[in-house]
């Protein structure tokens, strides 16, 4: 039986703390949303019943039951930053396509992503949240999927959906050009 998002917000709300409900979206009948908790933001998946998401998520800091509605609150990682890419569409990067523009911004320290993404809401452009290279990484000891991450958690806060790209460029070898692609990156220089 799927959760209604009243109680699932009730649910996230009453144990994991303030949610941000832009992020709140219905994920194979469960409901999964950013929270803000005194630690910092989190991952909070809420579920009636057993749900086989509920297994694949790392790092949970926290369970509670409400009602009949099971919390869990998680960390911002690779690892479910790859869960929610995966089961939250729009929070992938994507081709840019022949529709509009596209606008590419070298936000490589990744605190601009939430604030770029309200920008191109119900515009014709459709921005490059990850523009990132071999020397930035090496540089700032910041990695592909790092970056990558970073903007599936921006437009995840935002409840941005209108899709955006990630560019991996200055690839020199077959194995980066592989990671860039199994991180979701949408362009490869």
């Amino acid at each position: 039986m799927a959760l209604k998002q009243m109680d699932a917000l009730a649910a996230l709300r009453e144990a994991a703390g303030e949610v941000i409900e832009t992020s709140l979206c219905d994920v194979q009948g469960s409901w999964l949303a950013l929270v803000n908790t005194e630690e910092g933001k989190r991952l909070a998946f809420a579920a009636k019943g057993e749900a086989a998401l509920s297994a694949l998520w790392k790092d949970v800091e926290k369970e509670a039951d409400v009602k009949d509605v099971h919390v869990s609150v998680m960390a911002l990682n690779a690892n479910n930053a790859a869960l929610v890419r995966r089961y939250v569409k729009w929070t992938a990067p994507t081709a840019c396509g022949t529709k509009g523009a596209s606008i590419g911004f070298s936000d490589w320290l990744g605190e601009a992503d939430a604030v770029v993404a309200e920008l191109f809401g119900k515009r014709q452009l459709k921005p490059v949240l990850v523009d990132f290279t071999t020397e930035d990484s090496e540089a700032l000891q910041r990695y592909f999927v790092q970056a990558v991450d970073t903007a599936t958690w921006g437009v995840f806060e935002e409840g941005y959906k209108e899709g955006y790209g990630a560019n991996a460029a200055g690839l020199k070898t077959e194995e980066e050009i592989v990671k860039a692609l199994l991180y979701g990156y949408s362009m490869i220089g």
